[in-house]
């Protein structure tokens, strides 16, 4: 989040794109907006959702709100073949002490493939 807010300042106009933000993403950035900075975001929310965050000029949106499908789902439709699919990150091993991990992939185990959907 200091990438953005410093890198800002180098652009006229920064757009930040998540797939399904509005309820995941942006709520950890205006979380950490918020607490952390001076910074007063711009929003509109639709409930709890953040359909678009606005700090300066960096916009966040999310892709869902032009593709109302998961994101596994994209390639094919959008023609783009069976080879090209969503990939898996390892959310376990995403702590602290890796932040500067240079190495092989984690192992299989800190993708928690227990917790993942069939069709994932």
């Amino acid at each position: 989040m200091e990438y953005v807010l410093t890198s800002r300042k180098k652009f006229k106009k920064v757009i930040v794109v998540a797939h399904n933000g509005q309820a995941f993403d942006h709520q950890f950035v205006l979380n950490y907006v918020l607490n952390e900075t001076h910074v007063k975001p711009e929003l509109i929310m639709r409930g709890s959702k953040i359909l678009m965050m606005a700090i300066g000029n960096v916009k966040f949106i999310d892709s869902l709100n032009f593709f109302p499908m998961a994101l596994s789902a994209l390639p094919k439709a959008l023609g783009l073949g069976e080879e090209l699919k969503k990939g898996y990150f390892p959310h376990l091993f995403h702590i602290e002490e890796n932040a500067s991990y240079v190495g092989p992939l984690p192992a299989v185990k800190y993708y928690s493939p227990d917790s993942m959907k069939p069709d994932a």
